[in-house]
């Protein structure tokens, strides 16, 4: 094989690395933020990324994320996602092992939790139970049964709660999400942990106290990042949801669609 040759086999296989690279990045841009693109070559992405860009906002943010893994983690997009990924597991881990929530994931009824919670807020509210809740909500199996004869008479009121599965950890209980208030000081605690313990500096050579200070400072594009990912808090948000407690759910008669 002569050198033009093997110069040339040499640059098609850096071009080829290249543009998995990039490709896996953009899969990952897209995945994280619950994007509906799925062509990822060039110029189809970034067509559709200034297409939804009035929608989502999804210009500026694709525009962070490479700025984060350029700057900060020497164009590794897996050094990137091994950071996110430790910040969402060790929370998980610590969420897990505490005592709060295996009291709430091992109640043997989950709504008791919910309907005691809430009369420590209104404690004049006199019969509340499980039973006399039903009265009030009729059962549904799925939305086109709101579009029935039987609920005749029913006010249908649609809430967009805003952080919905952090707010109703914290509902039930402030512990379960370590005592923050907001899923953003959730994420912010995390990550300053996990900056602080994960020897990333010399395990991965990534400065981890220019990271501290950014996040110090309210600087931090990974920490805009992490809350701003869907994805993320979809697998925190999952994974804590306890599986048990939804069996002991389908237990409740009202729940499989009968009315008392």
């Amino acid at each position: 094989m002569s050198s033009n040759q093997q110069q040339e086999g040499g640059s098609s296989s850096l071009s080829s690395s290249m543009t998995t690279r990039q490709e896996n990045l953009r899969r990952k841009f897209c995945k994280d933020y619950s994007l509906p693109i799925s062509i990822l070559a060039s110029p189809h992405f970034e067509y559709l990324i200034e297409l939804y860009d009035d929608y989502l906002g999804c210009n500026g943010q694709w525009k962070e994320m490479n700025e984060i893994i350029q700057r900060d983690f020497r164009s590794s997009e897996g050094l990137f996602s091994m950071l996110a990924n430790d910040v969402v597991n060790n929370l998980l881990g610590t969420i897990e092992k505490s005592e709060a929530y295996i009291k709430y994931n091992t109640s043997a009824v989950p709504e008791e939790l919910w309907i005691n919670r809430y009369l420590e807020f209104h404690p004049n509210v006199e019969g509340l139970d499980q039973k006399s809740l039903g009265q009030y909500f009729p059962v549904l199996n799925n939305c086109q049964e709101v579009y029935s004869g039987e609920h005749d008479g029913f006010y249908f009121v649609s809430v967009d709660m805003a952080s919905a599965n952090f707010n109703i950890l914290r509902f039930i209980d402030p512990k379960i999400v370590l005592g923050c208030k907001t899923y953003k000081e959730l994420i912010r605690l995390a990550l300053k942990e996990k900056l602080e313990t994960g020897n990333y500096e010399s395990n991965h050579k990534l400065d981890s106290k220019k990271l501290l200070e950014e996040l110090e400072t309210n600087q931090s594009l990974v920490y805009k990042y992490l809350i701003d990912a869907k994805y993320l808090r979809q697998v925190l948000f999952g994974k804590l949801n306890p599986k048990l407690g939804n069996e002991k759910f389908d237990q409740n008669p009202r729940r499989k669609g009968t009315r008392k």
